[in-house]
């Protein structure tokens, strides 16, 4: 079915944005810099326990930025065009939504174990997998069913590592994403 102009896309969309060799990379980055600095505890609604791309090695948050430019900002303007004017008034990320989340089963803090069922009601968001598929248990991102669908209760999507889940940031989910933004 074709969307009207004013339409809101729900679709969920899986995009390879980065190699094994620049997924590891990221990932210790964001590592070594949680030890040094630690892992902040950001946000009111959504509490999340975090490092800001921009507290990266420059060479990280490089790879992050060109990533973003050159793969899933061109792939998103095809499958959601009802997004392309908030992509013109702000083509890129603000760096303040672009982070790297660890979640931890183990967890007491808020926030550190996932969560909870939420709109991010930005234009698009993006989740990438940083962690190699052996390195974990459960975790997902779980996208509830539409209220009009009694078939199903919902699906949870595992992205392999350096792999993206991008959906219309007003599309209700919950889960433990492990590398987010916002646009």
């Amino acid at each position: 079915r074709k969307l009207g102009t004013g339409a809101r896309a729900s679709c969920v969309h899986t995009l390879q944005m980065l190699t094994p060799a620049e997924t590891r990379t990221l990932l210790d980055d964001a590592k070594r810099v949680g030890g040094a600095i630690g892992w902040s505890d950001r946000g009111v609604s959504l509490p999340t326990q975090d490092v800001l791309v921009q507290n990266l090695r420059q060479e990280s948050q490089d790879s992050v930025h060109r990533v973003i430019r050159e793969t899933l900002l061109p792939f998103a303007r095809t499958q959601y065009p009802h997004l392309n004017a908030a992509f013109d008034k702000q083509p890129y990320p603000r760096p303040g939504n672009l982070f790297v989340v660890r979640y931890s089963a183990a967890s007491s803090r808020a926030g550190g174990r996932g969560l909870k069922l939420h709109k991010d009601e930005t234009a698009l968001t993006f989740n990438l997998c940083l962690s190699p598929q052996d390195g974990f248990e459960g975790g997902g991102t779980y996208f509830p069913a539409a209220a009009c669908s009694g078939e199903v209760d919902g699906i949870l999507l595992r992205p392999k590592p350096g792999y993206c889940l991008m959906h219309d940031g007003n599309l209700k989910h919950a889960g433990n994403e492990v590398w987010g933004g916002t646009c």
